[in-house]
């Protein structure tokens, strides 16, 4: 080896680890003394009874309080404009009865689905290679109905349905979250959610595709595909969240 051959080497080596020794010595001595400052901090400022820190938490308490009465303002409004707006859409559909051609939509998808699920089996679940081959052939996916419910919410983004178990490449998946699931994978939430959507042909997990198996693969951030296997809880269970609420909400 280098080190026991060149003598500059052997003779610098020591010197290095006793000026790291030195160097780490004070770090140790600086952690010590700032462990926990953060917490030290925020137990003054909630629980003081300095004239100045008191004055601060009650400016906080009464800022806070009028934020969120404005907030409220603003939803009712939004609401209420949102109704409006709702009046004033035209009837466009020529007669068309969107309930009755959702249904024939659904008949037709689920008379689909098998063939494609056979494809996917052939292609070994790659679903890379089975969307050239589909690609290829010139066929257009089935579309999604996301977007077309024509149903105003005060929720927005895409929904995020709760899941009752999942496992990557035969691996479980405790107290799973598309969130949780994306960090483990490493892919970003959206990209996970619209395999699992384009693979059971539905943002509606928490719907018809309650409690069924959901196959499907994606690429990681590294180019390697992992198979995924998830099964949606039913939205009686606990109701779905959207995008707009916090991961902190989905993750309990």
């Amino acid at each position: 080896m280098a080190s026991a051959t060149n003598p500059l080497i052997a003779g610098l080596v020591p010197v290095y680890a006793e000026a790291v020794k030195a160097a780490n010595e004070i770090a140790l001595k600086i952690k010590s003394a700032t462990s926990g400052e953060d917490e030290k901090v925020q137990a003054v400022l909630s629980t003081s009874d300095d004239a100045e820190l008191a004055k601060w938490r009650e400016d906080d308490a009464r800022v806070r309080a009028q934020i969120a009465e404005a907030q409220k303002r603003l939803d009712e409004a939004k609401a209420k404009a949102a109704e409006r707006a709702k009046s004033l859409v035209t009837d466009e559909s020529d007669g068309f009865n969107v309930e009755e051609g959702k249904k024939e939509f659904l008949t037709r998808r689920q008379e689909a689905t098998p063939f494609r699920k056979t494809l996917l089996m052939l292609h070994k679940n790659d679903e890379t290679a089975l969307t050239k081959t589909i690609e290829d052939a010139g066929i257009v996916e089935i579309l999604s109905l996301r977007g077309s419910s024509g149903k105003t919410s005060g929720a927005t983004g895409k929904r995020k349905p709760r899941l009752t178990s999942a496992s990557v490449d035969g691996v479980e998946i405790p107290s799973p979250t598309f969130t949780t699931l994306a960090s483990k994978i490493g892919v970003d939430v959206d990209t996970l959610k619209d395999a699992a959507f384009k693979a059971a042909e539905t943002d509606d997990l928490s719907g018809e595709k309650a409690g069924e198996e959901i196959t499907f693969t994606v690429a990681n951030k590294k180019s390697e595909t992992v198979t995924v296997v998830i099964v949606p809880k039913a939205s009686g269970a606990r109701s779905d969240e959207t995008e707009s609420e916090t991961e902190t909400s989905e993750s309990e």
